[in-house]
């Protein structure tokens, strides 16, 4: 949630409730940006629809992965 507000701020997407992150990657100018909220988005709704297991590695991971994409959308 926090990633699509930071780009709704940017003008880099139009954030809707009713919009998926297929709508939002589509709308993503970027190609780099656009190839990172596919991954990231992917990963959390395989986490959020219970397809994976979570844990502490699995965080991990992904929180340097948040936190990078969150840095480059700063740049």
């Amino acid at each position: 949630i926090k990633v699509l507000q930071t780009l709704n701020q940017n003008k880099q997407i139009t954030w809707q409730p009713s919009k998926t992150n297929i709508d939002y990657e589509r709308e993503l100018k970027d190609l780099t940006l656009r190839q990172n909220f596919n991954k990231l988005s992917y990963v959390f709704e395989y986490v959020w629809y219970g397809e994976i297991q979570t844990g502490e590695k699995l965080f991990a991971n992904y929180k340097n992965e948040i936190e990078k994409f969150n840095k480059n959308l700063h740049v």
